[in-house]
């Protein structure tokens, strides 16, 4: 420990804190010294567990990159946590756990989204960064719909991820959103909208945007918006459903993420866009 010392120290960045008594530090600091020692003494095994939240961005970079040369010289790390993109950053193989049962074992992102389809399956509050509480609502639970009630909107199909549930990268989807008109509608303007899941708006478009006339509508109808290609990354994410006036001050009817769909990396790219890459290098 003696030899080690000094190294604590400057990997824990705590120089000027390292003589106050360990009682005095916070749960941050406390944190920052155990994983410094734990890397320094060179374990066969290290079990990490929530320890990469606390720090500034720049040390988590620094226990991150610790990490990765512990996987390169083939050590064995246990990293417990409820962050899917570290989970997928650092992993090769993930278990989801509930009070110590394993509920499914498997790659990072088929895990992560058994997590949340278990998360949602029992109605458990999942991290903020899991899963919006709001995607918990059932599509015909009418939760979040309102409107004049001149179009309704009667039921909501997403389509896509072939034989599977979900979506990976750059796959197509459609969304068909079946209305009933009780009258004669002469100006609506349907429209879109994703969040992520927090809520932010990452996508909004509509008939008006794409410069399409709706026409009259009077009885039951279909909308479809199809979607080329979805180049998210991973994650839940809600559907917002609009019919409005061309004024944009009546709305017919409103349907606020009620409808979701998840997308499932199984690649360890992390992030929110799945931007199209393929990388090249070459020696001298």
């Amino acid at each position: 420990m003696d030899r080690l010392f000094d190294d604590i120290v400057a990997f824990a960045e705590l120089e000027q804190f390292i003589d106050n008594q360990v009682k005095y530090y916070s749960s941050g600091m406390q944190a920052r010294l155990g994983f410094a020692v734990a890397v320094n003494v060179d374990p066969d095994i290290l079990l990490v567990d929530e320890v990469l939240a606390v720090g500034d961005e720049n040390f988590q970079r620094k226990c991150l990159d610790r990490i990765a040369q512990f996987q390169k010289d083939g050590k064995t790390i246990i990293f417990v946590t409820h962050a899917p993109d570290m989970v997928r950053q650092i992993c090769d193989k993930a278990f989801v756990l509930d009070h110590g049962r394993v509920v499914a074992a498997g790659a990072p992102g088929e895990a992560i989204r058994t997590f949340r389809e278990y998360l949602m399956s029992t109605g458990a509050h999942a991290p903020a960064e899991v899963l919006d509480q709001s995607l918990l609502a059932e599509a015909d639970s009418g939760v979040g719909s309102f409107g004049s009630g001149d179009v309704r909107i009667t039921s909501v199909a997403i389509e896509g991820g072939g034989e599977s549930a979900h979506l990976r990268p750059g796959e197509p989807m459609s969304v068909r959103v079946a209305f009933e008109a009780k009258d004669l509608v002469t100006d609506a303007v349907f429209g879109i909208s994703i969040h992520n899941g927090e809520g932010d708006l990452i996508f909004h478009s509509s008939t008006n945007h794409q410069d399409l006339e709706v026409g009259l509508l009077r009885g039951s109808g279909e909308a479809l918006f199809e979607f080329e290609s979805v180049p998210l990354l991973d994650g839940a994410f809600a559907i917002t459903l609009e019919v409005r006036g061309t004024d944009t001050g009546t709305v017919y009817a409103w349907r606020e993420q009620v409808d979701h769909f998840e997308v499932v990396n199984p690649g360890r790219d992390t992030g929110l866009v799945a931007f199209p890459l393929r990388i090249k290098v070459r020696g001298s």
